[in-house]
């Protein structure tokens, strides 16, 4: 990962548009509506039935999180890009968990098997401009944590350099 100063503005453009072209569907809204048997992920689904990725609240987020997580794979593809704007936007804000949830969990890649398969099925559709967003993502975070978190700035790295760089 390059040592130069990375633009939150630009982080913002390159997922924006990586996922500009994504289309709410008729498949993501069943899976949206199926019941599951956690209601804390009942719950977090209703939060986006019916919503495109764009039109998601940061305000829901930040007062939802990690809950937003439990919405199942193709959802979490589709809606990654919001959850991705809202920790940018939001970096530096105490009462922001998201980009720390984000870093520690989500995209964090695991190094046990088990954990690797669950990742990879929720990941690795993502298209090539998707991770690229992401990777963005993962620099600008490396670059935040570094000054007051090596342990962080040290996953961010991992992860970033042993799934998400792309090229």
């Amino acid at each position: 990962m390059s040592e130069q100063i990375v633009d939150p503005d630009f982080v913002i453009a390159s997922i924006t548009q990586a996922w500009n072209s994504e289309v709410y569907t008729s498949c993501l809204n069943d899976e949206l509506h199926q019941s599951c048997a956690s209601p804390e992920a009942q719950d977090a689904k209703q939060l986006f039935i019916g919503k495109k990725w764009q039109e998601v609240d940061d305000l829901i987020l930040l007062e939802t999180c990690p809950s937003p997580f439990l919405i199942g794979n193709a959802p979490i593809r589709y809606y990654l890009g919001a959850f991705l704007l809202c920790a940018v936007r939001n970096a530096g804000n105490p009462n922001c968990p998201l980009m720390d949830y984000l870093v520690e969990f989500e995209l964090k890649l695991p190094r046990k098997p088990r954990a690797l398969d669950h990742f990879r099925a929720r990941f690795d559709l993502l298209a090539y401009s998707q991770k690229h967003s992401v990777a963005c993502f993962l620099q600008f975070c490396h670059q935040y944590y570094s000054a007051f978190n090596a342990r962080a700035a040290r996953r961010v790295l991992y992860s970033h350099d042993n799934y998400w760089a792309i090229g």
